[in-house]
């Protein structure tokens, strides 16, 4: 297996390389907040400039494309984290309003990664009403698709963070009180809040 698998990487190198870097620049493309429209001007600059690119994906749909599927291995690679070393963490969320009126909750995790607090940008959720009750479904089924079951929210949550809004941060029917007296098992959790600044 390993010496057929070596053979395809060196008779593919080539292509292989030139795939390295389309995904490098689609990466750059969401790093830098730029249009996915970007892409192909990007991959033709360096190829003006001696870059070998290949001849395959470097449309806009194929940017948007990779950029899905490098976030879900970047989001797969926190979650085994979180799950294999059984580190505490706290979920952020704030509340966003596309120009068409679609409500979504942004997420965030913070947790240790070697020892440091990292705050990790982990997806974008479609959220049909913008209750406690609906904001918590969708936020535990995003979490839970992810592969952070209840068994690890409840023993590995210790934080809840979003701004003051009532729907989220309700002494009687937050998400925040929600997740408390229906998920959370951990003694030392704790919700709060924070005025966020978008600058």
């Amino acid at each position: 297996m390993e010496i057929a698998q070596s053979l395809f990487e060196e008779r593919e190198k080539d292509s292989i390389e030139a795939t390295e870097k389309i995904f490098r620049t689609a990466y750059e493309c969401a790093h830098s907040q730029l249009s996915f429209a970007e892409h192909s001007r990007l991959v033709t600059l360096q190829q003006r400039n001696g870059v070998q690119c290949g001849d395959l994906l470097q449309s806009d749909h194929a940017c948007a494309n990779i950029v899905e599927h490098i976030a879900k291995q970047m989001r797969s690679e926190i979650t085994k984290h979180i799950i294999e070393q059984k580190t505490t963490f706290a979920v952020m969320i704030d509340e966003s309003t596309s120009c068409a009126n679609d409500q979504s909750l942004i997420v965030y995790l913070r947790t240790l990664y070697e020892d440091t607090a990292c705050v990790y940008f982990f997806g974008l959720v479609a959220v049909e009403q913008a209750t406690a009750d609906a904001i918590l479904t969708s936020l535990l089924n995003f979490l839970h698709v992810h592969g952070l079951t209840d068994d690890i929210l409840k023993e590995q949550l210790v934080g809840f963070c979003s701004d003051g809004a009532s729907t989220t941060m309700g002494r009687i029917g937050g998400v925040a009180t929600l997740l408390q007296k229906n998920m959370i098992k951990c003694r030392y959790f704790i919700a709060w809040h924070i005025a966020w600044n978008w600058q």
